[in-house]
């Protein structure tokens, strides 16, 4: 068995680039009603047309596209690779780390999103990621949005150690 996991990526930035194209907009139109609210809509509204209009939201549409892209390709780097013995990925900080899977001590979920996770909340984009530990090689970190995402996780769960249990359900 030598199976090669590559992650869902055109998933991945058609996700980010809605976020992002999102959260602009948003702000920018919160700036619009905050200064239409204050009265000094004149001014700012005299020098608007409709072809600058179209222009800023095309300029924010580009520049949501291009930024997720970098994230999507950057986090297709997270492939997983499955042979017979080995469990090979990358660990937190990008290195390439090749686990036996008898050497499996344990399984567990991490928060990427650190301390923003008030901005991105979980069901928008998500960043936990799948967390195998072993005794002495290092841990694997998986993405959610590797292919056959369940079905690796429930496969590595019977590698685990009698009595360790899975620290959630891997359907989920």
């Amino acid at each position: 068995m030598d199976i090669r996991l590559p992650i869902r990526w055109r998933h991945l930035w058609r996700i980010l680039a809605t976020f992002i194209f999102g959260v602009i907009f948003a702000l920018i139109l919160f700036f619009f009603i905050l200064v239409t609210i204050t009265g000094g809509s004149a001014e700012l509204f005299r020098h608007l047309t409709l072809s600058v209009i179209v222009i800023g939201i095309l300029a924010i549409a580009v520049f949501s596209c291009a930024c997720s892209l970098i994230a999507a390709l950057v986090t297709s780097l997270m492939s997983i690779r499955l042979t017979d013995n080995f469990l090979e990925g990358r660990n937190f900080w990008g290195g390439k780390e090749k686990i036996p899977l008898s050497d499996i001590t344990s399984i567990s979920t991490a928060d990427l999103r650190g301390p923003y996770t008030i901005f991105v909340p979980n069901w928008i984009i998500n960043l936990t990621a799948i967390v195998v530990s072993s005794a002495h090689h290092g841990t694997i970190y998986i993405s959610p949005y590797t292919e056959n995402f369940t079905e690796l996780v429930t496969l590595l769960g019977t590698y685990l150690p009698d009595g360790t249990p899975m620290p959630f359900k891997a359907g989920k």
